[in-house]
């Protein structure tokens, strides 16, 4: 589960996972996006800005070092927790540093895909949890331009103009993806016409990032999946290559950070 780098060729390091203030232990999950604030990584936050300018993503969680993995089952993903007592610290069982820290350095760490401008991202398009996936609507009425005059169940959420994408899941179009330069929940509008024309019943998986220059939001803040639900009033800038929506419930994406660093 999480996000992997498909094309490229990363450094890879090891990096102290964040302790927070206070301080405060930080768990980051192997495939998970993050940054490094100060003094050691943690999970990317959510966006606060369009484009992105307060949270540059950094990389990739590869692993961790704890000697014996630990799993969490909400997320389908391996986990390690920063360690913030000297006690605890010390009683850790830990391996596998390597880099400027010593074998012998027993702060949790997490081995790291350093993303650089090479790097493409893939990984998954998912709602309230990684197994629920993105929305699929109805076609109620229809027009016979393949453009205009479609109106269809509504989505939960309100799409971004020119930052969408409909597949098309059942009817004559079925396996074609098309743009909506329309923000309606309802009633999309096209400039690329779909080649059939619509039939009530046609139906279209629908989520909010398409292809090229695109905002996406990762859901929760947890760097783990793209929402498929977010309206981007808040959002990161990427660079969209290739969507698959093909199969319910294994939507993927892969893309490049525009605010990456080393862009």
């Amino acid at each position: 589960m999480g996000f992997r780098i498909v094309e490229g060729s990363p450094r890879t390091v090891w990096m102290p996972i964040n302790c927070g203030n206070g301080p405060t232990a930080t768990t980051v999950y192997h495939g998970q996006i993050v940054y490094n604030p100060y003094d050691g990584v943690k999970t990317i936050i959510a966006a606060v800005a369009k484009p992105e300018i307060v949270c540059y993503p950094l990389g990739i969680v590869l692993g961790g070092n704890n000697r014996t993995p630990l799993f969490n089952s909400t997320y389908n993903a391996n986990y390690i927790s920063s360690v913030i007592t000297q006690a605890n610290l010390l009683a850790r069982e830990f391996f596998g540093v390597e880099g400027m820290y010593s074998k012998g350095e027993p702060q949790a760490m997490a081995k790291i895909a350093v993303l650089d401008r090479s790097c493409v991202i893939e990984g998954p398009i998912a709602g309230a949890t990684v197994s629920t996936a993105p929305e699929v609507v109805t076609c109620d009425a229809v027009d016979t331009d393949g453009l205009t005059g479609m109106t269809h169940s509504a989505l939960s959420w309100t799409p971004t103009a020119n930052n969408n994408m409909f597949y098309c899941r059942s009817g004559k179009n079925m396996g074609l993806y098309r743009m909506s330069y329309a923000a309606s929940t309802t009633t999309p509008t096209f400039y690329s016409p779909w080649p059939y024309s619509w039939v009530v019943g046609d139906t279209f998986a629908v989520v909010p990032v398409g292809i090229g220059r695109q905002y996406l939001e990762f859901y929760g803040g947890l760097g783990l999946w793209v929402s498929s639900t977010d309206d981007l009033t808040h959002a990161y800038a990427v660079e969209v290559i290739k969507l698959d929506l093909s199969v319910a419930g294994r939507e993927t994406i892969q893309f490049k950070f525009v605010t990456a660093i080393g862009h």
